[in-house]
């Protein structure tokens, strides 16, 4: 992903499908929160909408639950199963942490 001077990015709740079009018509860059974005009773069905809603891959970021929790592995199966290839890890604290994604 390349950034340009200038560029907007928009959180937009994983869990609201319905505003996805929205929210990339308005910025340049859309982050789909899986984390503080949606209660954690809402992330299965926030993890398929990720699947079953696609936006850009080269406009659109997927911020996923820390490494620490049990939704950080079905976070990044659902993402796995897009086109999208960038991932913002949530309360990372290590660079270990920012590793353990590497393939």
């Amino acid at each position: 992903m390349t950034l340009a001077a200038g560029t907007a990015w928009l959180f937009c709740p994983a869990d609201r499908p319905e505003r996805y079009g929205k929210a990339a018509a308005a910025a340049d860059i859309v982050i789909l929160d899986l984390e503080d974005g949606v209660a954690a009773k809402d992330r299965p069905a926030a993890r398929q909408a990720l699947v079953d809603t696609p936006l850009d891959p080269d406009r659109t970021v997927v911020r996923i639950n820390p490494t620490d929790t049990d939704d950080h592995a079905l976070d990044l199966e659902a993402v796995s199963r897009t086109a999208y290839t960038t991932v913002m890890l949530a309360k990372t604290e290590s660079p270990e942490q920012v590793s353990a994604l590497a393939p």
